[in-house]
């Protein structure tokens, strides 16, 4: 099995409803993509991400559209790139794959675009963070 269908094999198997979305949750993964992603990988401006998170906010997470599907690869990606200090064997599944609710829910609005806005310079650059 590749690791693309061990992905989907686990988003498929995954359970847990829908990510955490408060406002403390949602800063710190925002800070954490930004600290441990792209200052590696500047994909996007720092500035530009918090305008995308307000805009995915206003709209409560759940619209269709570039913003929303940016904030949830950001927010999984972040939630990736935080060390809990912890070894493999005390995590348990859920945390084992941190970031996978944000991961799932950001390919649903992905896949869900207008075929219109696929050449949106936001919508590319959520395919650059799914791939």
């Amino acid at each position: 099995m590749t690791a693309e269908e061990q992905l989907y094999a686990a988003m498929d198997a995954n359970t847990t409803p829908d990510p955490e979305l408060s406002s403390r949750i949602t800063w710190r993964l925002q800070q954490s993509f930004v600290k441990n992603y792209l200052q590696w990988y500047p994909l996007i401006e720092p500035d530009a991400l918090v305008q995308h998170v307000q805009i995915a906010q206003a709209g409560h997470f759940l619209e269709t559209n570039p913003s929303n599907c940016l904030t949830m690869f950001a927010f999984a990606i972040g939630c990736i790139s935080e060390d809990k200090g912890t070894s493999f064997h005390e995590l348990s599944l859920a945390e084992f794959l941190s970031g996978l609710n944000y991961f799932r829910h950001g390919s649903r609005i992905l896949h869900r675009l207008a075929p219109r806005t696929r050449r949106d310079i936001t919508v590319l650059q959520c395919r650059l963070l799914y791939a």
